[in-house]
């Protein structure tokens, strides 16, 4: 699976400092937020190693996220697989090549769908 960049933004608000983690995996975007008020910051309550501790539980997360995706992915390509080998359809080179790019997550459903369709002439 292709890991895309995680963005990092913070935003500051009256009594709260907001820590944000963001990812887009084709067309569905995921987000991470940690909220720490401006009087822990501003009396160091928060350490550097407590700031590091909450950053790396939000990476973790956002991984589990990135998990959880890449299973369904890879569960949806071996339903359709499964299906074609039942009813002993041939899936084109180019439908396979597709389809390992839509399970590694370089390309969303949508786009799958949209380029297969394009392919083959498929209008609608």
């Amino acid at each position: 699976m292709t890991f895309p960049k995680i963005k990092w933004s913070t935003t500051q608000e009256e009594h709260w400092y907001t820590i944000i983690a963001e990812i887009s995996i084709g067309s569905a975007r995921y987000m991470e937020s940690r909220c720490v008020s401006k009087e822990e910051m501003e009396h160091s309550y928060y350490s550097r190693d407590m700031i590091a501790w909450i950053i790396e539980r939000m990476q973790n997360n956002i991984l589990d996220v990135l998990e959880a995706e890449a299973t369904q992915r890879s569960s949806r390509v071996s339903h359709v697989k499964a299906t074609n080998h039942l009813e002993s359809a041939n899936m084109s080179s180019f439908t396979s090549s597709k389809m390992n790019d839509y399970e590694s997550g370089v390309l969303s459903s949508a786009e799958l769908v949209a380029e297969v369709k394009a392919f083959y002439g498929i209008v609608n």
